[in-house]
């Protein structure tokens, strides 16, 4: 059994949530490259009879995942008292999917599903850039309210309070620990400091978020939306189980103490626009 992955469907934000039968429109040379391998697949199916089942998925999230991906990568900014860089206005749409919940929906498909046939691979939390932005930093507890808490924190410490002029960085202990082998201090940040000295009281309130956020270029060709329809699998008994909020709380979590482990420098993945992974002698 042949299982190929396309693992985004690009649509024109007007229309509406494409099925498995509309014709392919990619919109990019990325895109066009999903779309070859799957007339690929499909033309070993047809001709050689090869049983192959496609599927299309939707934007995956999870423990693991490179810090080049948006989830990922707006963490470990925040870990690092870091701006989150938004491309464009921020409100291109995804829907996003836990990593368990994508791995069930193989194991369905390899068991239930019918050769020659694509699947759509969809969940129900769709989120424009920013709203996920906005998402992680509540999560993270850098929201005003979570000020107080903060510079108990950093008191505790012997730090005397960090302040948004000094960076938070009055010691080393009371810096994000970024080497190797050490977790990261996701407790104290000086953009929850800056936050609460423009006086921000509601979680809510859009100027709440401020200080965490920063829009740049945006990508050439960036969709607009990505959203599929996903019935043919649900009718194959596969359910989404992972919610949005638990699953953001276990990526945080994963991050936390494995990121520096798994991958050492990643600083060339969080800038805006990346290029290409760091050399294997990088530091």
């Amino acid at each position: 059994m042949v299982l190929e992955l396309d693992t985004h469907t690009h649509v024109n934000p007007s229309s509406s949530i494409p099925t498995t039968r509309p014709s392919l429109q990619p919109t990019n040379p990325y895109a066009a490259t999903k779309a070859g391998a799957e007339f690929l697949a499909k033309s070993y199916h047809r001709s050689f009879n090869l049983p192959v089942i496609i599927t299309r998925g939707n934007n995956v999230y999870g423990p693991h995942q490179y810090p080049e991906k948006l989830v990922p990568k707006f963490i470990n900014l925040l870990a690092r008292d870091r701006p989150l860089t938004l491309h464009g206005n921020g409100l291109n749409t995804r829907n996003f999917l836990y990593v368990t919940d994508v791995a069930k929906a193989f194991d369905c498909v390899l068991h239930y599903g019918e050769t020659g046939k694509i699947y759509n691979i969809g969940g129900t939390h769709e989120k424009t850039n920013v709203d996920v932005a906005k998402d992680l930093i509540r999560k993270m507890g850098l929201l005003p309210s979570a000020v107080p808490k903060v510079e108990s924190a950093a008191a505790e410490k012997g730090t005397g309070g960090a302040s948004a002029a000094d960076g938070g960085n009055n010691s080393e202990e009371s810096a994000p620990v970024h080497q190797k082998g050490k977790s990261l201090d996701l407790s104290v940040s000086s953009f929850a400091v800056a936050a609460a000295a423009g006086d921000l009281r509601k979680e809510d309130d859009d100027a709440a978020y401020g200080p965490f956020l920063t829009f740049v270029e945006d990508r050439p060709f960036n969709d607009l939306r990505y959203s599929i329809n996903s019935e043919a699998l649900r009718r194959l008994g596969w359910r989404e189980v992972v919610s949005w909020e638990d699953g953001l709380a276990e990526t945080i979590e994963w991050y936390r103490h494995q990121a520096q482990d798994r991958w050492g420098n990643i600083e060339q993945a969080l800038v805006p626009h990346p290029k290409g992974p760091l050399p294997d002698d990088a530091t």
